[in-house]
């Protein structure tokens, strides 16, 4: 076990009269794991499941919103190409490792990407260009 593997104290972590100081260089991981906790943006919705290990960047996570979705998939069969709509769901929302914030999009099949605020914002506008397109005339 190095100082990364070091769980969050408890109440029954509480050291004892008769044991032994142990030294800052032991104390720093749960410090710093503790104020990295402390600094979660508002709309994390983690809470106490954490988990701190200073190796890797902490990870905040928002609620995630269900998007409902008619996608079309597309099949090769005997040599013909069919296409089917289907219902998918695709869950949004924000995630955080270290200081960078993204828009995360994931299915349940596991599909995903995640992008960083500007890149969501260029999404947003090519997806708005092409349904003024389709609303048109």
């Amino acid at each position: 076990m190095n100082e990364h593997d070091i769980p969050e104290p408890t109440p029954d972590d509480a050291p004892s009269i008769d044991a032994p100081a142990t030294s800052s260089h032991d104390q720093r991981p749960r410090e710093n794991a503790h104020a990295l906790h402390l600094d979660c943006p508002s709309w994390c919705v983690l809470g106490e499941s954490h988990q701190h290990d200073l190796e890797v960047d902490l990870m905040h996570m928002s609620a995630m919103v269900p998007v409902p979705l008619v996608v079309r998939e597309t099949l090769m069969t005997d040599g013909q190409v069919l296409s089917t709509p289907r219902g998918h769901e695709c869950w949004v929302g924000l995630i955080q490792c270290g200081t960078d914030p993204y828009l995360t999009c994931s299915t349940d099949d596991g599909l995903g990407v995640d992008l960083t605020p500007e890149s969501a914002q260029r999404m947003v506008d090519a997806l708005m260009l092409f349904l003024g397109v389709l609303r048109s005339p």
